[in-house]
């Protein structure tokens, strides 16, 4: 949080809040599981209404499944929908999964 967020304590028929500068109140967003674990596998995400080819989508190397990849995540899906595109290396093949 940086110097110019305050939270407000709601007294009477305030709502409770940060504050910028401004004087409005809102409130933070907090990210989801699927959000957080998309941060942490360090790939780039493709947000938008549709893809018209996934192979044009910019990749990076995916260490856990051995491969290049990027997430998927269409508007209104609510991080619902989890999709990803991998690149499986020429003659090669992706780490195994285990699944729970």
């Amino acid at each position: 949080m940086t110097a110019q967020q305050n939270y407000v304590e709601p007294t009477g028929n305030q709502k409770a809040g940060f504050q910028k500068g401004d004087g409005f109140v809102y409130a933070k967003r907090l990210p989801t599981a699927w959000e957080t674990f998309q941060k942490e596998e360090g790939l780039p995400v493709f947000g938008g209404v549709g893809c018209k080819d996934s192979r044009d989508l910019p990749r990076a190397d995916w260490a856990r499944v051995g491969g290049k990849g990027t997430f998927i995540q269409l508007i209104n899906t609510s991080t619902q929908t989890g999709m990803f595109v991998v690149e499986v290396p020429a003659r090669g093949a992706l780490k195994p999964q285990k699944h729970m």
